[in-house]
């Protein structure tokens, strides 16, 4: 028996005669090894003493329980930092969550079938998928590449049972196979797939932000109730403003679940990170959806190298702004990211804004023709903007979209 194990189990620091008193009147017969060991021998009718834990609970019982003061263990709890994608995950998570958005949380495993329905073409790269040995469904029979198939069946399941304002979004992953990971055929991607977890060889996971809205929203008094491609295209920019990302930029994409007239590919200082638009009407078919649907998805991983963690202030306008509106009339298959273009590369020492807040196509306008209006804010850091100041350059816009775009004032 252990002196010092003793006192360590009980929490007391006792001696070693006052343990060697408790075990004699025990009758139990001792001898002392060294300072902190001692040889115990149990007599033949305490058969319930065979281990050195049972002499610590004789010495305790004759001590004294209650000469046992009560503490609480004490332990050192460490909590590691969270990493750069933990924290933009966290606060992407909370940016769509403050813009009315809700979460979901999908499979990662999905039915082929879906890229039929969202009318995929069979060379497409979304379609090289890994195969799952042992499903449990056909429903969950590939891993996901893109996180519409779930995203898209969870606006579905809603609006079948009369929830309309739907507006959703997830963060999750996608997989895709290894250059070196074969997925044709069913027995070769069978042997493909246990080669590769041998060498190391595993499917790429890529981490991916995706949502979709419906077109109509819960009815207010003071407004339609609607929501459009602007819509979404607003909730995109706001995602990207809170997290200090700039340089955002929208132009035409082509893809075909996505509604040709109604999609824009999203792009940071000219890299592609994603698209968003309205479901196309093939795709709305397949999966027998009456309601439009807007939807989006972006490249997580791309979203964090571009944002801005540190935070900088700048002190509010001293000088007022001034504001000129703007509507031209020009060729249905002029960007609107063209317009905006030239009028930002005229002059932008005092033109501080150009929004879009208008469009029109109709009786008014000729065919093949459409009226785009903005509004820009001039404002100087330094001075009172007079009307000589800003004449000039507003006419110098106006002159270069004539020039560029063969635009028309309104």
């Amino acid at each position: 028996m252990r002196i010092s194990r003793t006192n360590k189990i009980l929490g007391i620091s006792l001696s070693r005669e006052p343990i060697l008193n408790i075990l004699n009147r025990l009758m139990f017969t001792t001898k002392v090894i060294d300072d902190d060991k001692i040889r115990v021998n149990v007599p033949s009718f305490r058969k319930d003493i065979e281990r050195e834990i049972d002499l610590i609970e004789e010495v305790a019982r004759l001590h004294g329980y209650e000469k046992i003061l009560k503490t609480i263990p004490s332990s050192k709890v460490s909590v590691s930092a969270s990493t750069r994608n933990q924290v933009f995950e966290k606060e992407i998570r909370n940016i769509l969550i403050s813009l009315g958005l809700t979460e979901v949380i999908n499979y990662s495993f999905i039915d082929e079938k879906y890229f039929n329905l969202m009318n995929i073409p069979q060379d497409d790269p979304l379609r090289k998928t890994i195969k799952l040995r042992n499903p449990l469904s056909q429903n969950w029979s590939v891993m996901r590449t893109t996180l519409l198939p779930g995203i898209i069946n969870t606006a579905v399941f809603n609006i079948n049972r009369g929830i309309y304002d739907v507006g959703i979004f997830e963060v999750g992953k996608i997989f895709i196979p290894h250059k070196n990971l074969t997925t044709e055929g069913t027995e070769n991607t069978e042997n493909q797939n246990k080669l590769a977890v041998k060498s190391g060889v595993l499917p790429v996971e890529r981490m991916m932000v995706g949502g979709a809205i419906t077109e109509k929203s819960e009815k207010k008094i003071w407004s339609k109730g609607e929501r459009d491609f602007y819509y979404l295209k607003g909730i995109v920019e706001s995602l990207s403003n809170k997290l200090n990302i700039f340089g955002m930029e929208f132009s035409h994409v082509s893809l075909p679940f996505i509604h040709p007239q109604k999609g824009a590919s999203v792009k940071i200082n000219k890299e592609d990170i994603g698209y968003l638009g309205e479901l196309s009407p093939a795709a709305a078919e397949g999966f027998d959806l009456k309601e439009k649907l807007y939807v989006f998805e972006l490249s997580f991983d791309k979203i964090i190298t571009k944002a801005v963690t540190e935070k900088k202030y700048t002190h509010l306008p001293k000088y007022p702004s001034i504001y000129r509106d703007i509507a031209i009339v020009l060729d249905n298959n002029i960007k609107s990211d063209d317009v905006y273009r030239i009028i930002r590369d005229t002059d932008n020492s005092i033109l501080k804004e150009i929004n879009l807040f208008d469009y029109y196509e109709g009786k008014q306008i000729p065919a093949g023709k459409k009226s785009l209006a903005y509004s820009l804010v001039y404002r100087s850091d330094d001075r009172t903007l007079t009307e000589e100041d800003i004449n000039p350059i507003h006419e110098k816009i106006i002159a270069n979209l004539k020039n560029k775009l063969g635009a028309v004032l309104r």
